[in-house]
């Protein structure tokens, strides 16, 4: 939850996200599907986990059950769900961003949901193609929001402004005393790694 509140924090800071009312938080996949019908989304953000693990093994997005429960189902299913709401299909969605682990740039065969949107035709789709820091999600929440709000801004300018924004946290090194390094703290000081690494690696497909 702690995770899921700094990303919203994120939002809220950028102002792309109103703080009243306060966003629900846990919701089950048929409000998922409520919720895209009713508002007609031009943009699309998913917070929360990208590897609740399928029967198979295989990561999927984690809904959460009106008991609390976890909800998960294939990407495939997903997908089709979002697929009506593509401009392509006469819907206004015309970008995703999925803030959460292992959405995009599946291995071969094994498609994620960004891949999977991509290929549907979604204009714009920002995922995360290795495991994302829950500090790393919120500073890209903050990042991308705040860019967005510029009334000139393209996705594609926000990915940019976003991902430099990720790049920027710094903390001393551990090991070379006096040294700033490029990294990414998390709630307990845990390293995500250098920012060239694949831990860090973020991909966008889209030209908007």
């Amino acid at each position: 939850m702690w995770a899921l509140s700094q990303q919203v924090r994120g939002l809220q800071d950028s102002g792309l996200l109103p703080r009243h009312p306060p966003p629900a938080i846990g919701v089950g996949f048929e409000d998922f599907r409520r919720a895209l019908r009713e508002t007609r989304p031009h943009l699309l953000w998913f917070a929360g986990h990208g590897d609740a693990a399928l029967p198979d093994g295989k990561p999927t997005l984690a809904f959460s059950g009106a008991g609390g429960q976890l909800e998960t189902f294939d990407p495939i299913s997903v997908a089709q769900e979002l697929k009506h709401h593509l401009p392509l299909y006469g819907g206004c969605l015309e970008c995703v961003v999925l803030n959460a682990c292992c959405t995009g740039d599946g291995p071969v065969g094994e498609p994620r949901l960004g891949d999977l949107l991509k290929a549907m035709g979604a204009p714009s789709v920002v995922c995360w193609a290795t495991p994302a820091d829950n500090a790393a999600c919120a500073h890209f929440a903050r990042g991308f929001g705040t860019a967005l709000r510029e009334p000139t801004a393209s996705f594609a300018d926000a990915f940019g402004h976003a991902e430099r924004e990720v790049r920027a946290q710094k903390m001393p090194s551990s090991s070379q005393e006096g040294v700033l390094t490029q990294r990414c703290v998390g709630e307990v000081d845990q390293l995500i790694g250098e920012v060239d690494q694949l831990r860090l690696r973020l991909t966008y497909g889209g030209g908007h």
